[in-house]
């Protein structure tokens, strides 16, 4: 009996994880992919830095996809209207000898 439950079981916690994945992410992936295309054009720069003025929605999908990235990213400002997102390489990781 348990065997034939495997699969459900299996079933109902993809959903579940899906459905936590929708809540954190609440943007598609073609703005995910927008935003990827202007970190890899931006990135012969230093520094990206993102207009202000953006919403929080916005600057949390830069964050998430500078980290998917492995980018680093860092949030600047200190009022709604004046926070933005700041893009870089993540510096070499230096090896010890």
């Amino acid at each position: 009996s348990s065997l034939i439950n495997a699969p459900d079981q299996a079933e109902s916690k993809d959903k579940e994880e899906s459905a936590e994945k929708s809540l954190r992410m609440d943007w598609t992936s073609e703005e995910e992919e927008v935003i990827s295309q202007h970190c890899n054009v931006m990135l012969g720069s230093d520094t990206i830095r993102f207009p202000t003025g953006m919403g929080s929605r916005h600057r949390r999908l830069i964050h998430f996809v500078a980290e998917d990235m492995g980018l680093a990213h860092w949030g600047d400002g200190k009022k709604g209207k004046d926070k933005t997102v700041c893009v870089a390489q993540r510096p070499p990781e230096s090896s010890s000898s």
